[in-house]
């Protein structure tokens, strides 16, 4: 005789999302109590033994390299007026030690054809896979001195900080969605290109030489149908 028999119950279907799910959220009642109970349970004395005695020495070491690195700035300083770098603490944003590595980078500018050459060296130029009638673009190359390449983004994120062109620029390609990094670079290319000039001429900074440049341009410039104003 066949007797039959009740199937077992089916458990319910594994999901990964299951497992992911957010836990709920704790109800005001157990937040609130969470926190009578912290308050009133005082901090353990190991856990706060000797700790301001180690706060004040750590302000203490901090204050001391400030001491240090304003000094060694100082000594910097004169030494960097005498070199083609003079100028370049002119740029808002350009200290001295940020200045005193570009320099130390770019040595002399007789050493460069042009400013092209510099930004080659530091591998910041992009990266080119050229094949047949194919020539493709990618990031920067990082085929030169990783050194350099600190030397002019440490520029760029100096002048980044400072109300200008530069910062202008930078802010522009970050509303553009462009990787802050390669935002950055390309700052770094501008006020690299604009050390460099003023290392090779000699001149006082302007800020407003692109603006009267571009002014310049256009005036120069031969409208349609007619002659150069």
């Amino acid at each position: 005789m066949n007797v039959a028999t009740a199937a077992p119950p089916r458990r319910p279907a594994f999901t990964f999302s299951s497992v992911a799910a957010a836990p709920k959220p704790l109800g005001p009642d157990t937040v609130t109590e969470a926190a009578r109970a912290a308050s009133a349970l005082a901090p353990h004395p190991a856990a706060t033994a000797g700790k301001a005695a180690t706060l004040a020495g750590l302000l203490g070491a901090l204050a001391a390299l400030d001491l240090q690195i304003a000094g060694l700035e100082a000594e910097m300083a004169p030494l960097l007026a005498a070199t083609q770098g003079a100028k370049l603490t002119q740029i808002r944003g350009v200290a001295t030690v940020a200045a005193a590595g570009f320099v130390a980078f770019v040595g002399h500018t007789g050493r460069w054809a042009d400013w092209s050459k510099v930004w080659r060296a530091a591998g910041l130029d992009p990266a080119r896979s050229q094949s047949g009638a194919t020539d493709a673009s990618y990031g920067i190359s990082r085929e030169g001195s990783a050194w350099g390449r600190r030397a002019i983004l440490d520029l760029a994120a100096g002048v980044c900080r400072q109300p200008g062109r530069f910062h202008d620029s930078y802010q522009a390609r970050l509303r553009h969605r462009k990787h802050p990094k390669v935002a950055l670079a390309a700052v770094g290319n501008q006020v690299g290109r604009t050390c460099f000039a003023l290392m090779d001429s000699g001149a006082d900074y302007d800020p407003d030489h692109q603006t009267n440049y571009a002014e310049r341009r256009t005036a120069t410039q031969p409208k349609a149908g007619g002659r150069a104003a």
